[in-house]
């Protein structure tokens, strides 16, 4: 699972890179091939309407159990927003899928973020993972880790079997990666301003002409191992969200790691 946790930092790394924020980041949008490498889809916030995931906040519906403080308060997404989402992932992995906040409405878990609970610690994540786990939860966006440093914590954990294929095709020992580190730390995010009725209009196509720019720089993004493309998906098996529910139980908890 560590391995898988390494793959989802890796393709949000690349994402980070080129100035994407992904603000759906979960388990239900992370697929696996038939080897088990984790692919990140959905980038660009996709619109499911799954009432138990999602709040309508205008003409969106928004993910707030993965929803950083910042992001429910505010309407500030960034790169640390998406760390926040990326602990959130770590939580199902180790939950084996079960819903965060489980037995709370949206709205109460919406009141219960920006008020600074996060969630509890499951009972088989070990301690160096908790630990990555209360970094991606910091209450200040600018405290938390990047990905491309939760990368570097987690690849000392993995085998060596994984190490050497990640070093050929993993963002993370690309040149670019260097190269764009300090972009990432650097990430200043976006405000997603609410529409009014005064200047509706002109935000329509304000939306409408960064949904345009954001699908011509998505689909002229290079290709990534962890990042699904538009011809892929005949290689994908099933979501993470699947997998953990239906398959991990057949794990024992001792080799859950």
């Amino acid at each position: 699972m560590i391995e898988m946790a390494v793959e989802a930092a890796d393709g949000m790394a690349y994402l980070a890179s080129k100035k994407l924020v992904h603000r759906d980041l979960a388990a239900r949008n992370c697929m696996l091939d038939s080897n088990l490498t984790l692919k990140i889809g959905d980038f660009g916030f996709a619109r499911y309407l799954a009432t138990d995931y999602y709040r309508k906040e205008g003409s969106d519906f928004l993910p707030v159990r993965w929803m950083a403080p910042e992001s429910l308060s505010q309407g500030r997404y960034s790169s640390r927003s998406d760390i926040w989402s990326y602990g959130v992932l770590l939580w199902e992995i180790y939950m084996r899928g079960v819903l965060p906040y489980e037995g709370f409405q949206n709205e109460q878990v919406c009141d219960m973020v920006v008020s600074g609970t996060h969630l509890e610690r499951p009972n088989v994540c070990p301690d160096f993972m908790y630990v990555i786990l209360l970094s991606c939860w910091k209450p200040k966006s600018r405290e938390r880790p990047t990905f491309i440093q939760i990368v570097r914590l987690l690849l000392p954990r993995t085998s060596p079997e994984f190490l050497a294929y990640l070093g050929k095709v993993s963002y993370f020992h690309s040149s670019s990666c260097c190269d764009s580190e300090s972009t990432e730390d650097n990430d200043e995010g976006f405000i997603a301003s609410g529409s009014s009725s005064e200047d509706e209009g002109k935000e329509e196509e304000e939306e409408e002409e960064e949904n345009e720019n954001q699908n011509s720089l998505c689909s002229s993004l290079p290709p990534s191992p962890h990042l699904i493309e538009d011809d892929q998906e005949n290689v994908v098996k099933f979501d993470l969200f699947s997998f953990l529910k239906n398959y991990m139980t057949f794990i024992p908890r001792t080799d859950y790691r």
